[in-house]
């Protein structure tokens, strides 16, 4: 299975914008998911519904050095509710590393992981765990996602 190109674990992105913090909007208004970075353990921490989302096996909070947040098309295939979600097309992409945001684009290969590009060239990931997060692209792809600053504001 074809892995990611990881970055030099000291490296720090100069050319983001600070995202201390940031705020995924699904379409379920009663599931809010958070992530604020550590800058300590230089990774995103996850919260659901304003509490830290705890790993069930240990306690630990769920965390990710990488998180990806992909808009992708979806489509209601049945009146339970159920969705096709397309993760081949490509689309509009944030990608939080290090306390910044990226934007650019995701693209997937038959067979290959989702991997995030900006200016035609495959972004480096950092070593740690990856979180990709897929969020509608309807109404708009950015109405799913708010960050913040250094300060947490927007």
């Amino acid at each position: 299975m074809p892995g990611y190109l990881f970055n030099n674990p000291d490296y720090i992105p100069a050319d983001g914008e600070k995202a201390a913090e940031f705020s995924i909007n699904y379409l379920l208004k009663s599931y809010k998911v958070d992530y604020k970075y550590d800058t300590k353990r230089q990774t995103y921490q996850r919260y659901v519904n304003d509490k830290p989302h705890l790993d069930l096996n240990n306690d630990n909070p769920v965390e990710a050095a990488n998180v990806m947040v992909i808009g992708a098309d979806h489509k209601v295939l049945d009146d339970v509710g159920r969705l096709q979600i397309d993760v081949e097309l490509g689309g509009e992409a944030l990608l939080f590393q290090r306390g910044q945001v990226t934007q650019g684009r995701w693209s997937r290969e038959p067979g290959d992981v989702i991997r995030f590009v900006r200016d035609g060239k495959e972004e480096l990931m950092y070593p740690g765990i990856t979180h990709i997060l897929v969020v509608p692209n309807a109404p708009s792809f950015s109405s799913h996602v708010v960050y913040g600053g250094a300060d947490g504001t927007t």
